[in-house]
């Protein structure tokens, strides 16, 4: 980690959700990544603020907020495998 770091958002994007079960899921795993990402950030020390939205498209929401909050940068995280495929895919 430099010494100095700027702003730091984390950005967590919830798709719309297909039925009510999806909805629950979704928003749980939405707490729990926030509060996951906070917990480390604020135990390296370092001052963040969070987001949660909802997109159909978590792209374009990517953009959209990086460009709103003026980001000079976008790392991304992918959660885990299997979703990085589901991405790619739907790239594809």
């Amino acid at each position: 980690m430099p010494p100095r770091v700027g702003r730091v958002l984390l950005l967590n994007i919830a798709r719309f959700p297909t039925s009510d079960r999806n909805l629950d899921d979704d928003l749980a795993t939405t707490a729990d990544v926030l509060r996951k990402s906070m917990h480390a950030a604020i135990s390296e020390r370092i001052r963040v603020e969070g987001m949660t939205t909802v997109s159909a498209d978590p792209w374009t929401e990517i953009n959209r907020v990086a460009r709103a909050h003026r980001c000079a940068s976008v790392l991304l995280g992918i959660d885990n495998c299997l979703q990085c495929y589901r991405i790619f895919c739907n790239i594809v």
